[in-house]
C-alpha cells in the first residue's frame, strides 16, 4: 500500500509524522512524505520517500509579510497578510495535491487540508 503523508510546516509539525511513517514502513507499507525541501535529508535518513513542495517555510516566516502575519493583532490583518502569501500557498497546495496522486491512503497534518480534497477527488481514504 502506498501511503502519502502531507506535513508542511515547522520541525514540530513534521517530526511526529516521520515517526508515524517509520512505523508504517516497518509494517510493510510504502511511505511517500511531502514537505518542504529543508526536511529532505531528515525524511530520507529515516528511509521514507521524499516528495518536495514549493517554497521555504522558514524564509516565508522570516519575510516582512510572514512577520506581519505572526504579529497580526486582529483577524483582518491576518487575512490580508495571508492574501499576500497566496503565490507561495498556491505552489504548496499544487505540490501537495500532486504528491497524493497514486496513493492508497493520505495522512495529512491539519495545515494540509488539501489532503482531504485530494482524497475525495481520487476516491481514497484520508485521515
Amino acid at each position: 500500500m502506498l501511503i502519502t503523508i502531507l506535513a508542511a510546516g515547522s520541525t514540530g509539525d513534521t517530526i511526529p509524522y516521520i515517526a508515524l511513517g517509520k512505523e508504517l514502513k516497518k509494517a510493510g507499507d510504502r511511505v511517500r512524505f511531502a514537505t518542504f525541501r529543508n526536511f529532505e535529508n531528515l525524511i530520507k535518513n529515516h528511509g521514507l520517500e521524499f516528495h518536495p513542495i514549493h517554497g521555504d517555510i522558514r524564509q516565508a516566516a522570516a519575510s516582512t509579510v510572514g512577520q506581519e502575519a505572526m504579529q497580526a493583532d486582529n483577524p483582518l490583518k491576518l487575512l490580508l497578510s495571508f492574501n499576500r502569501l497566496k503565490d507561495l500557498a498556491q505552489g504548496v497546495q499544487n505540490d501537495l495535491f500532486e504528491a497524493c496522486k497514486g496513493a492508497d491512503l493520505i495522512i495529512y497534518h491539519p495545515g494540509c487540508a488539501v489532503g482531504f480534497f485530494a482524497a475525495q477527488q481520487f476516491g481514497i481514504p484520508s485521515v
